[in-house]
């Protein structure tokens, strides 16, 4: 390593006189780290007053976090409340409750396919509860799909015309993949309810629309018989919307559910809608009166999709009820052979309550109880 040189010393003679604020910095150079001190020291309190910046700041910006979460609990809690003071919307419970509807056993719960239509009719299926004292003849969903699986079938919609939803689950038909539809049709003047059909007509075209080509889904369609509601709705559709003359919409209901339709209004509001179409019917009172109508579906109608054993049951039943209903008819006439109105009182109708019939237990006012404790009046 090459040698330093010494730089030679300046002489005395060419030296200047030195300021003394420049002896001083020279003094202070003597120690070579002292400049370097103080710069640390510098960057040292600079560090601090960053650090306590960052340490405000931090401060701030937690304060603020909280404020917002107190803020957002607040609202979750206000929120909370305010949806406690509001009815919980609950998801649909079913219930069964009342009474088996008038009629229901004496009608078979389904037949077959109408011809040329996606209908299938039927009588509305029952949950086990209101058909215990008739084992033997219940018809609830799953004994429906039996049906349809029985017959080689499926249904890809199920319209419930029934003005109540206590029946049966509908949830039961949803989960074997079916859709369901409820429009609530009251009795006695479905054709007068004009909004029932336009739903009904909007729900059965919305389904053929989207059917692929040929796809043979069915449309099953129940009142609470399955015959006068859904015999009207489904006979106007196949009249106005498939073409179908009138009365050989009414005779293929009819052959397909295995009964006539049993309301005359229903029937002459059917030919009315014919003829504004154009349909002309020279012989209708003669060939579609009740009796020739039930005894044309009689000799055509459709197979059943039921079991023979419970078409067996059914007609068991019918025949025991027409017995039952005969042997009345029997001892009222003898009754009223004899002069004896109180027999056929006692088996046509019920009892009467006399108009002098003591109550058990029915409160007297005041002066009944005291006219029954002094007079010893019961």
């Amino acid at each position: 390593m090459p040698a330093l040189e010494e730089k030679p010393a300046i002489p005395a003679e060419n030296a200047k006189e030195i300021p003394a604020d420049l002896v001083l910095q020279k003094e202070n150079n003597d120690d070579p780290h002292a400049n370097t001190l103080e710069e640390i020291v510098n960057i040292v309190e600079k560090v601090a007053d960053i650090v306590t910046c960052v340490e405000s700041l931090e401060k701030m910006r937690t304060g603020a976090a909280i404020s917002k979460e107190n803020t957002t609990e607040n609202a979750a809690e206000a929120v909370t409340e305010e949806q406690q003071k509001q009815p919980v919307k609950k998801e649909f419970e079913y219930r069964a409750y009342g009474s088996r509807p008038d009629g229901w056993v004496d009608y078979l719960p389904i037949g077959g396919a109408i011809e040329g239509t996606p209908f299938v009719p039927f009588k509305t299926p029952l949950t086990a509860q209101y058909t215990q004292a008739f084992p033997g003849l219940k018809f609830d969903v799953e004994d429906l799909f039996e049906c349809a699986k029985r017959a080689g079938e499926c249904f890809g919609l199920i319209i419930d015309l029934t003005f109540t939803w206590r029946y049966y689950n509908h949830v039961l038909i949803k989960n074997n993949h079916v859709a369901y539809r409820k429009i609530k049709c009251g009795g006695h003047n479905v054709e007068e309810q004009e909004e029932n059909y336009n739903a009904f007509k909007n729900i059965v075209d919305f389904f053929r629309a989207n059917e692929r080509e040929g796809s043979n889904r069915r449309i099953g369609v129940h009142c609470t018989h399955g015959l006068n509601r859904t015999g009207f709705l489904v006979c106007r559709y196949m009249i106005e919307e498939m073409g179908w003359n009138a009365k050989d919409a009414i005779l293929a209901f009819g052959r397909a559910r295995g009964l006539p339709l049993e309301r005359e209004n229903y029937v002459k509001s059917l030919k009315e809608i014919g003829e504004r179409l154009g349909q002309e019917f020279p012989e209708w009172d003669e060939e579609m009166s009740f009796e020739n109508r039930k005894r044309l579906v009689q000799e055509s109608k459709i197979e059943s999709w039921l079991d023979k054993e419970t078409i067996a049951n059914y007609e068991a039943f019918r025949a025991s009820r027409a017995a039952e209903v005969g042997a009345r008819e029997t001892v009222g006439s003898v009754a009223l052979a004899a002069g004896d109105s109180t027999a056929i009182k006692t088996v046509d109708m019920p009892q009467e309550k006399p108009a002098d019939l003591k109550i058990p237990g029915k409160k007297k006012g005041f002066f009944g109880r005291m006219r029954a404790l002094f007079c010893n009046v019961q």
